[in-house]
């Protein structure tokens, strides 16, 4: 973990891009690299995945509408319970110099007190090319 991002560790309440984030951008700009309109499927099938808590775990396509009574988070709040969520989620562009992932990590914690939402967003370009991860520190190889 670098110095700065541990400086941003705690900064809660707003939206965090990683400090290597530009860097990366204008390397990659310099590689004249021509990213596609659209990203790459990228997904996990359920089925392969494992959950300590599997009944919590939905297909959005099975997802019905549910009306909600927000009295009752209130009241849950309310008992000295603490809620937390964490979502990432990734976006992939491939080109032939390699493959651009900008990823959004989402944490949001809510108790009697305090909500608290972050998001930190990261873009990191992978390559197999050795001449362009030796051209750049912030150009990573697909073989570590």
């Amino acid at each position: 973990m670098t110095d700065d991002l541990k400086e941003l560790v705690f900064d809660f309440n707003r939206l965090i891009i990683d400090p290597r984030f530009d860097e990366t951008f204008k390397e990659v700009s310099k590689l004249d690299v021509s990213l596609p309109d659209y990203q790459d499927n990228f997904g996990y099938a359920l089925e392969d995945l494992v959950f300590s808590s599997p009944d919590l775990v939905t297909p959005l396509s099975e997802i019905k509408r549910i009306k909600l009574n927000p009295q009752n988070g209130i009241n849950l709040i309310q008992t000295g319970i603490t809620i937390c969520a964490y979502d990432e989620s990734t976006i992939i562009f491939k080109s032939l110099e390699g493959s651009a992932y900008f990823t959004s990590h989402s944490l949001v914690l809510l108790d009697k007190s305090d909500y608290l939402p972050v998001n930190y967003v990261t873009f990191y370009f992978y390559t197999k090319s050795k001449d362009i991860v030796k051209k750049s520190k912030y150009i990573k190889s697909y073989f570590c």
